[in-house]
């Protein structure tokens, strides 16, 4: 009796301990199947690092680039906190001013390009002051010393000023473009295909001469 005891005694521990084990493999699986299902409720998340977008105003960077008049910049997409009322960009700003100012200078330093710049009428030139000069050069006034100062520091010779001239009549075309009949509008396109043939061979010149 004693003999059968000693070899059956430890039977029940190891059953014990195999039932103990199913069961805590069971609870690790249910306790997984419990995650996944919430993670899923939850559904799709970001983790490190998370995404930062930069939005892309792409209507107003085409605006900028095409110097398009205030008022179809008002019309394209706004900017947020900023009213419809023909606002320009900053950047569209300072493009067309150096522009404008550049023209001044090269028909200051070359005065041969006046007739040029008389065929250009006040409204091509957005700035008061630069109307003024404008005037002032048309009608053989005193120039702003500056302008002659601008055209030297920027090595402004007679075909780049001749082709800021034909930029600024570039310009002026596009904007009227914007609101032209469609008979307006096939004489105007002409008229830029024109003035885009000057340009090029005015920058093809340049190459060949240096």
């Amino acid at each position: 009796m004693t003999a059968t005891s000693s070899k059956t005694g430890p039977r029940p521990a190891r059953a014990f301990r195999r039932a103990f084990s199913r069961c805590a493999w069971l609870a690790l699986a249910a306790a997984f199947s419990l995650t996944t299902v919430a993670a899923q409720t939850r559904g799709w998340q970001w983790q490190n690092p998370k995404p930062q977008g930069n939005p892309i105003h792409a209507i107003r960077f085409a605006a900028d680039k095409l110097d398009l008049p205030k008022e179809t910049q008002a019309g394209l997409a706004p900017r947020v906190g900023v009213s419809a009322t023909g606002r320009v960009s900053p950047r569209l700003l300072d493009a067309g001013a150096r522009l404008e100012r550049d023209a001044l200078a090269g028909v200051t330093a070359h005065r041969s390009l006046v007739p040029i710049l008389a065929e250009l009428g006040p409204e091509h030139f957005d700035s008061e002051e630069h109307r003024r000069l404008r005037d002032e050069l048309v009608g053989g006034g005193d120039t702003d010393p500056e302008l002659d100062a601008r055209a030297a520091a920027g090595g402004i010779d007679e075909r780049t000023a001749e082709e800021l001239l034909l930029r600024l009549r570039e310009r002026g075309i596009r904007r009227e473009l914007s609101d032209a009949d469609p008979a307006r509008t096939l004489e105007l396109q002409a008229s830029l295909a024109r003035i885009r043939d000057a340009i090029e061979q005015l920058a093809s010149s340049q190459v060949i001469s240096r």
